[in-house]
């Protein structure tokens, strides 16, 4: 339980990481973008094109880091499901191992 517990917090961490790293770096290219609008003769389909690739970058990122928490949780459940043998051994028989 309490490797459940560490990783639990260690992702959520994580993943409060990816979400400021993505929302300074979505405020840093906003900031450059409209500068370039405004002042460096930039169109504003460029603009568009910018925070239309944005979104298709953060969207995949926590994809990525949803579907590996995903495959972490099903390995756990897995290590953590004890299944019993329906074959059992006759009596009388030498120990296999």
């Amino acid at each position: 339980m309490k490797a459940k517990r560490t990783y639990e917090m260690s992702s959520q961490a994580i993943s409060a990481a990816q979400g400021l790293v993505m929302t300074l770096g979505l405020l840093g290219a906003l900031w450059l973008g409209v500068y370039q609008v405004a002042y460096g003769g930039k169109s504003v389909g460029k603009f568009t094109t910018l925070l239309v690739y944005w979104a298709q970058l953060q969207s995949e990122c926590s994809l990525n880091l949803r579907n590996s928490h995903i495959d972490y949780c099903r390995s756990l459940d897995l290590l953590q499901f004890h299944v019993q043998t329906d074959i059992l051994q006759p009596h009388g028989c030498r120990a296999f191992a």
